[in-house]
């Protein structure tokens, strides 16, 4: 299968990272800033697929995405359902009364928005 390409949006280790490590064992992968950057790999060239959240079962759907699957003319294929495990970060000793603020990617903050508020 190494002859597979995929791109994702995101950093190696982000979740879409692990669903396409999931998913296609062995492939070629590409990382990409955007998910417009996403896109336009698999439109200008064919042998990529990409790996895209659509939509998030606490966060709703993800911005952007319905506006470049008609923009990029491209279909979905399948669908996964990763998961998504969110860990808070403090240092030694920290007690959940004294944590002040959360710093993280919105989409983060979104899925963790009633344990957050319980803080």
């Amino acid at each position: 299968m190494s002859s597979l390409k995929i791109a994702f949006q995101g950093e190696l280790g982000a979740y879409s990272h692990i669903a396409t490590e999931e998913i296609f064992k062995g492939a070629s992968i590409k990382a990409c800033p955007t998910f417009e950057e996403t896109f336009r790999t698999a439109y200008e060239d064919d042998s990529y697929k990409i790996i895209i959240p659509i939509e998030n079962s606490l966060a709703g759907r993800v911005a952007d995405i319905h506006y470049l699957l008609p923009k990029y003319k491209l279909q979905i294929y399948a669908e996964h359902f990763q998961v998504v495990e969110h860990n808070l970060l403090v240092k030694e000793n920290t007690e959940l009364k004294d944590i002040k603020y959360v710093r993280s990617h919105a989409q983060a903050i979104d899925q963790c928005q009633k344990i957050i508020q319980k803080i």
